[in-house]
């Protein structure tokens, strides 16, 4: 394979109810993302007018002064999760550390900082990890242009998990109980900005974009500008598969919570995908890569939710290939990697 696959999921979008179609669909989209855990979503039905507004607005957040960005610091340690994340403080190369499978390897990505600031949002009723929210003078209308965001890009991740269950050919109870877990409340919008990289950034050997990782998510959904970076891990012979922006596609990928549920190793039916940003070569005449915007929406699980191999693909394996875990029990292992409680004040 040498390019990210497409599905088209329009069959599960509004108020479509066509068996047929939507069986074409699910089938499509799980031939897609058996393979590497990813694929590239047509017919999501996100406007691209409220993409490219979402996308303007990023610009103007991340183009503020430090000391006003810092009006909605994300917390010190893993949670919660939210506000704005300033430049090099997340460490994604521990995480490359642990699926790395060389010394060196391993070596690279603990000395490795993030060339990229961010800022979190959730729901605005999860009280377990509120939002933080810079002064309304500080960015007028950027959160309530942020929570209808998030609404819609909850109706686009409903339609992909009914895609999701329909190519798993769960029974009806089944499906009831994974979107009884996957509440619209414990949803994740990022807003990503990586910097622009000049020479000397482009040779400092600890300066990474994202480093090679898994999602700790169910799935996730990723809007990028035109910016390109995104890459998935093509499994048979582990070289990398650019994801490059296209008009009217997100893409998709597999987290570690789903690969769980569709009991997804070791050839799997839903893997969850290995991917990264890298960094680009410059182009005849460049000086500097450009810097790169990119919005993943991270679907997550009610916190009290236990996850195991449902049981009809246990059935169609022969075994279960997971022990049931709790929820709270990976995202500690994760976050506690990723922003480490010791993590320095501004």
């Amino acid at each position: 394979m040498t390019a990210v696959p497409i599905a088209d999921i329009s069959a599960f979008v509004g108020e479509k109810n066509n068996e047929r179609e939507r069986k074409e669909a699910a089938k499509q989209l799980a031939d897609a993302v058996k393979v590497n855990g990813c694929a590239g979503i047509t017919g999501h039905g996100l406007p691209e007018a409220d993409l490219g507004e979402a996308f303007s607005t990023m610009r103007k957040l991340f183009g503020l002064p430090l000391d006003d960005k810092m009006k909605a610091p994300h917390p010190d340690g893993p949670r919660p999760h939210r506000g704005y994340l300033a430049t090099a403080k997340e460490k994604s190369g521990k995480l490359g550390a642990v699926w790395s499978t060389s010394k060196s390897e391993k070596e690279f990505f603990a000395k490795a900082i993030d060339w990229k600031e961010t800022y979190d949002i959730g729901h605005e009723d999860n009280r377990d990890q509120p939002n933080v929210w810079l002064p309304d003078d500080i960015l007028p209308g950027f959160r309530p242009q942020m929570v209808k965001l998030y609404d819609q890009l909850t109706a686009v991740a409903e339609a992909i998990l009914e895609g999701l269950m329909l190519g798993m050919d769960l029974t009806e109870d089944e499906c009831k109980t994974l979107r009884q877990m996957h509440s619209p409340i414990e949803h994740q919008i990022r807003l990503a900005h990586y910097l622009p990289m000049n020479y000397d950034d482009l040779n400092d050997p600890n300066k990474i974009r994202l480093a090679s990782h898994r999602d700790f998510s169910s799935y996730t959904l990723l809007f990028q500008e035109s910016e390109s970076g995104l890459e998935f891990q093509n499994r048979a012979n582990g070289e990398y598969l650019p994801a490059s922006p296209r008009e009217g596609v997100m893409y998709l990928n597999i987290g570690e919570l789903m690969e769980r549920f569709s009991n997804g190793k070791p050839k799997g039916l839903y893997p969850s995908a290995m991917h990264r940003v890298a960094i680009r070569p410059t182009k005849d005449g460049e000086k500097t890569v450009p810097g790169r915007f990119s919005l993943p929406f991270f679907t997550k699980i009610k916190p009290a939710e236990p996850i195991y191999p449902l049981p009809s693909r246990v059935e169609a394996d022969g075994k279960a290939n997971y022990e049931p875990v709790g929820f709270q029990d990976l995202a500690k292992k994760l976050f506690s990697t990723l922003l480490p409680t010791d993590s320095p004040k501004e």
